[in-house]
Formats: structure tokens, C-alpha cells, sequence
């Protein structure tokens, strides 16, 4: 089989996939996007942070606007296919669908968007990757369990940002900086987490204007999308302000008189003066992204699904440099990921199924068979892992040797 017919093949097996987990899967957060889309396009109104509780009265939208936005084209172009007594009955109460075809339907209806993002990142990575790694990373992500629970399972938003994060890294490569620039910009506006990235991108050229120039593209999406909100009551309250990013600065170092050393932020100031004390490169921009990255989620509490924020580049760097070190690492992250995935809310698990098989909407999950302090030393267990294995990969990434 050529190179083309393989990776064709890969990629209809890869959509195949993402379509049936997509058709059969339901987790809560998905109805934020169906919400969205409906304010949108059959109410015809621009606000759907105010409009939201109206329709589905249980549902907040905490995300920024673009999220929803980038999610129109593909649910215009769908609506051909949903029968409005079923969007109406999945707004307000979709246990009522489960077991129906109505709502394998409508499931896929709203999970498109994220399931093309998923595909394209694919698309990206193969372009990334001209080498004789270019199959194996097309394997690695659209077989990636990761990517396929967040994009078709779950239907998170993280999938746009990887998107764009993938898609930035990818215009770097092709010394396009202001396309890459505007890029991480589109990133921030679904997500804010990718300005934290911002400084290693500006780290790429020495040209004062032509940092001043990516600092504003960079801003655009931002500034575009989020303007016309501000007005917005709802807005302000459930998505601007949202406090997922203050995560970043829990952890901390007590000092005497109440003051304390912040962790993360700390961690982050010392990678970006070790960035810009050297001559950086392509891949450095790569290597930083990814211990800033894995900083962060060592430090917090995180969900999951931002781990799918640093996966392309972790794919990318590991086939780059595979050595005895990156595999402990990766094998340790895997672990870690598949506990916290076990001790999370049990509608992560079975329940994803019920859909296809109701009787799962009322299963529990493994947390929920534990007390509460197993369930935390577990998690604690955890996180530990996850914390070895990031520092195990940060000091291969900074002390380029075999252990």
C-alpha cells in the first residue's frame, strides 16, 4: 500500500471511529454546544450566555465565545438533519432520548465540529512531521484514546485549542510568525492558556517591531470575539471571569509573615529566562511549550482533557528523541492519566454509554465505590506520578542525556 492510499485508509478508519463513539456517547458538558448553536441559529440572537438559562435552565455556559462560535458553519450546514422536537427534548431533558435513534443522531449533530477539529490536527501533525515518523504520528493521534474520549465522548472544547496550538507550531515550522502569531491568538480566544506562550513565540525573532506585530495579532481573535460580549451580564460573570485559570496559583511555598512563593508562575519566570539566555530554535519553542505546560498541570488540579493541550508536542518530541527516559516518562503520565480518569466523576466512564445501553445512565463510578479518604490518597498517588514523570521529562528536556 502507498504512502497516500495508507494514509487515506488511516484516516477514514480514524473518522469511522469518531463517528460511532460520537453517535453513542453523551456527557452533560456537550449540551452547552447544542445550547449555543440553538440561541444562534434558530432563535437568531447573538447572546446566548443571557439567553441559555432560558432554554436549558440546568445549562451554564462558561466557555468564550469563539467556542461556540466555530461551532456555527458545521451546525448550519447539519440543521438539515435535526428534527426540532428532539433538540427541544436534549435541551431540556435528554434522558428522555436515551436508547433512540433521534438522539444518536442529534449527538452527532453537535459533536461534528469537534470531531473535524480532531481530524485535522492529524492533518497537521502529518504535515509537521515530514520524516519517516510521519505514519507513526499520524497513529499516534487518530488512535490516540485521549483524543478520541475528548473530541467524540465528550465533545470538550479542548480539541479547538490543540487545533490552533498544532496549527501555530505548524506555521513556525514554515517560518510564517505572523501567521503563527495570529494562530495562538485563535488558540487564547477559546481558551485563555495559550497566551502563557505567547513570550517563547515572540522569542523566535529579534526584531523588536515584528514582536510588537505578533503581540497585536495575536490579540485580534481575542479582541474580535470577545468585545461584543462585554455588555453581557452573563458573560462577565460566567465566562470572563471564570476562575479556571486562577488554578495556577494555588500551589504554594509558605514564608514567614503570611507571604508565600507561588509555584507555577515562579516555575514558568525561570523557563522563560532560561529561554531567552539561549539561541532558540523551532524545537525550543516545542521543548518550552512543553514544560511550561506540564508545570501547570503538575502543580493544579486539572481536568483531564487540558492534557490534550500538550499531547501533539509531546507526540513530536518523543519521536524526535525516544530514549530510554522519555519512555519512563510517557509510561508514568499514561499511568497517572489513567487513574485520574478512574477516580474522576463516574460521567466519564460507563455513563458515557447510556445512549446505547440506558441502563448505564445510573452507573457508578470506581470514586464512588471508595470512601472519600481512599479516594483522595488515590488521587494524591496519582498526581505524584504525574508530577515524577513531567520533572523526569523536563530535566530530559533541559539536560539532553541518557540517563
Amino acid at each position: 500500500m502507498t504512502y497516500l492510499k495508507k494514509y487515506w485508509f488511516l484516516l477514514g478508519v480514524a473518522l469511522i471511529i469518531r463517528v460511532l463513539i460520537g453517535a453513542f456517547t453523551f456527557h452533560e458538558d456537550v449540551r452547552a454546544s447544542a445550547t449555543a448553536s440553538f440561541v444562534y441559529l434558530e432563535m437568531k440572537e447573538l447572546d446566548p450566555y443571557s439567553r441559555s438559562y432560558s432554554i436549558a435552565p440546568q445549562e451554564l455556559l462558561n466557555y468564550l465565545p469563539f467556542s461556540y462560535l466555530l461551532a456555527l458553519p458545521f451546525h448550519q450546514i447539519g440543521r438539515i438533519f435535526v428534527d426540532q422536537d428532539t433538540e427541544n427534548t436534549f435541551l431540556v431533558n435528554q434522558n428522555l432520548l436515551l436508547g433512540k435513534p433521534e438522539m444518536w443522531l442529534y449527538l452527532l449533530y453537535v459533536k461534528a465540529p469537534f470531531i473535524i477539529f480532531d481530524i485535522g490536527i492529524g492533518i497537521l501533525l502529518s504535515l509537521i512531521i515530514q520524516s519517516r515518523y510521519q505514519t507513526k504520528t499520524l497513529l499516534l493521534w487518530l488512535f490516540n484514546p485521549l483524543s478520541i474520549w475528548v473530541s467524540s465522548a465528550i465533545g470538550q472544547y479542548d480539541i479547538y485549542l490543540t487545533f490552533f496550538l498544532s496549527l501555530c507550531f505548524y506555521f513556525i515550522q514554515k517560518d510564517k510568525l505572523y501567521l503563527a502569531a495570529l494562530a495562538l491568538g485563535a488558540g487564547a480566544a477559546t481558551k485563555s492558556a495559550p497566551f502563557l506562550l505567547l513570550p517563547l513565540l515572540l522569542g523566535l525573532t529579534v526584531n523588536f517591531r515584528d514582536r510588537i506585530k505578533m503581540i497585536f495579532l495575536s490579540l485580534i481573535p481575542y479582541i474580535i470575539t470577545v468585545t461584543p460580549y462585554l455588555q453581557s451580564a452573563s458573560f462577565r460573570n460566567d465566562a470572563l471571569f471564570a476562575p479556571q485559570m486562577q488554578k495556577i496559583l494555588y500551589a504554594k511555598i509558605p514564608l514567614s509573615g503570611g507571604e508565600f512563593i507561588l509555584i507555577v508562575p515562579s516555575l514558568m519566570l525561570f523557563f522563560y529566562v532560561i529561554y531567552f539566555l539561549r539561541s532558540r530554535t523551532k524545537e525550543d519553542f516545542l521543548s518550552f511549550s512543553i514544560m511550561i505546560l506540564l508545570s501547570i498541570f503538575a502543580f493544579s488540579h486539572f481536568h483531564i482533557q487540558w492534557f490534550l493541550w500538550v499531547t501533539p508536542f509531546l507526540i513530536i518530541f518523543s519521536l524526535n528523541h525516544w530514549d530510554k527516559q522519555i519512555k519512563w516518562s510517557i509510561i508514568g503520565l499514561t499511568v497517572s492519566l489513567l487513574g485520574m480518569f478512574f477516580l474522576f466523576e463516574s460521567s466519564l466512564q460507563l455513563k458515557l454509554f447510556a445512549p446505547l445501553f440506558p441502563v448505564l445512565s445510573s452507573a457508578n463510578g470506581l470514586h464512588e465505590l471508595l470512601q472519600d479518604s481512599q479516594v483522595i490518597l488515590l488521587r494524591s498517588i496519582m498526581a505524584s506520578i504525574f508530577f515524577v514523570s513531567s520533572l523526569l521529562l523536563i530535566l530530559r528536556i533541559i539536560v539532553p542525556r541518557r540517563i
